[in-house]
């Protein structure tokens, strides 16, 4: 029997103010982007992984249960929507400790992954990986490995096993969307 290709599917879940201020874009807050998600999804048969922005979490907690019951993985964005640079080591592991746990306790499931606004993650900010083993995240979707950024696997601090995702690599999945987590 041939299988159909497996597809990835994932989205970042945030402001437009967030992502699209210097774009001149409007202050649309998400939610409605989340609602036809899900519809769309729910008509595929198909599931996701929602990148969620921790500030937008605190506002729209609902729609974040949403996205878990409708079997879909919940997955951290950060918290404010600043890439690892811009905040440096410290506030960068504080908030995406804070996102985290505002995305477990929305959600009740336990947050695996981690993405950085922007692809925020690069050779300069080797700190990054590390703290985001210690936040405990079990995986990282921030870089892209080819062009001019080296093979995620040989940066400092690199989590065993981790590797970006290059045009048309396979990658490993991680099974389940996570542990039910006390809330």
């Amino acid at each position: 029997k041939i299988e159909p290709p497996a597809v990835l599917l994932s989205m970042d879940v945030e402001p437009w103010t967030a992502a699209g201020a210097a774009a001149g874009r409007g202050s649309e807050s998400g939610d409605a982007g989340v609602a036809k998600s899900l519809a769309f999804l729910s008509r595929l048969e198909h599931r996701a992984t929602f990148f969620v922005l921790g500030s937008w979490a605190e506002r729209h907690a609902s729609l974040v249960r949403e996205i878990v019951s409708a079997g879909h993985e919940v997955a951290s964005h950060g918290y404010s929507h600043r890439t690892a640079q811009e905040m440096g080591p410290a506030v960068f592991e504080e908030e995406a400790r804070r996102s985290k746990a505002l995305l477990e306790q929305a959600g009740g499931r336990q947050v695996l992954g981690y993405r950085c606004p922007n692809w925020g993650v690069t050779p300069q900010s080797p700190w990054a990986l590390p703290a985001l083993r210690r936040a405990g995240f079990a995986y990282d979707a921030s870089v892209l490995s080819g062009g001019s950024y080296p093979a995620i696997g040989s940066w400092p601090g690199a989590i065993p096993g981790l590797r970006g995702l290059d045009e048309g690599a396979e990658a490993e999945l991680l099974e389940g969307v996570g542990e039910d987590v006390a809330v």
